[in-house]
């Protein structure tokens, strides 16, 4: 299945916001594409992954190769060889200490190549190696592009932003990556030089707040959790955007479907807990009933194998 290209569009500066906020251009993308992306990969999106040492523990265990090992983690969260993908630095004006604050946050931050060999390759600017909080919204950025293209699905061309790559990371689990609820500045001083970087969000707060309500949403989950993330702003939207999507979501989403995935996660999820208790006929039983559920050759094959392996 290959992404229709009108879901490359960017997001409408217009203004006659609707209920959740955002116009109606940007809420017929936003759910668009989360309809596709769940019908691609057969699920409602992973669970919100708090940057931590149990979600990325590479990341966490050095200070060195802050990109190599954020992009490891993610390999590994995606189990997918640390082989597929790779770094280049490049110096550009940017990388001077002195640098017009016109060229700060510029789009090639990190470009995206796929070489003859099929692996991935990051062409990362030498300006923001020791920039976590733009290095690792730029990798997660990349990486869930790759996955995209990975998967068949989207394929790459050149001098395109992508505005897909923000809502993919965020269906990926990465989305905390961009909530605008974090530093928005950071200053540094040496003897010579102060030095303020400014922190704009790829992703407008209001479309950003309907992406993670409509995730939150479609994986049937309070939103509880993840509002302890944002700041009262962000809350405020994404509270709007559920409330809105709660009495008209039906209508856009696919809910049926929805509902299938889910119920085979959750009985999988299931399974998983009971097979660390060591009660492994009730764990085939769990993947049985999820085998019921299921629509896709590929979704049944997965269960058939994790059947087969007890």
């Amino acid at each position: 299945m290959k992404w229709p290209s009108f879901l490359n569009t960017k997001h409408s500066s217009e203004q006659d916001f609707q209920v959740p906020g955002i116009t109606d251009k940007d809420l017929n993308w936003v759910l668009t594409c989360i309809n596709w992306l769940i019908e691609a990969y057969g699920h409602t999106g992973l669970s919100l992954l708090e940057f931590n040492a149990g979600n990325f523990p590479k990341s966490f265990g050095t200070r060195d190769s802050q990109a190599e090992h954020f992009l490891a983690d993610l390999c590994s969260l995606h189990h997918l060889p640390e082989s597929l993908f790779r770094i280049e630095w490049e110096q550009d004006i940017r990388s001077s200490e002195i640098v017009p604050h016109a060229y700060a946050n510029a789009n090639d931050e990190c470009r995206l190549l796929r070489e003859e060999t099929g692996n991935y390759l990051l062409i990362i600017q030498n300006g923001i190696r020791n920039d976590s909080l733009n290095l690792y919204t730029e990798i997660a950025d990349k990486f869930s592009l790759a996955l995209l293209n990975y998967s068949g699905i989207f394929e790459l061309e050149e001098n395109d932003d992508y505005l897909i790559q923000h809502l993919a990371s965020c269906f990926f689990g990465l989305g905390l990556f961009h909530n605008p609820s974090r530093v928005t500045s950071v200053r540094s001083t040496d003897v010579l030089l102060t030095e303020l970087k400014n922190y704009t969000p790829k992703i407008p707060l209001e479309v950003y707040a309907f992406i993670m309500a409509s995730l939150c949403f479609v994986q049937q989950k309070t939103g509880e959790e993840w509002k302890t993330f944002f700041s009262k702003e962000m809350t405020e939207e994404f509270e709007k955007g559920l409330e809105w999507l709660k009495a008209n979501g039906h209508d856009y989403l696919d809910m049926d479907s929805i509902f299938r995935l889910n119920t085979v996660n959750q009985l999988q999820n299931e399974g998983f807990e009971l097979e660390k208790k060591g009660k492994y006929e009730e764990v085939i039983e769990k993947f049985r009933q999820a085998l019921n559920y299921s629509e896709s050759p590929y979704e049944k094959g997965l269960i058939l194998n994790n059947i087969g392996y007890y």
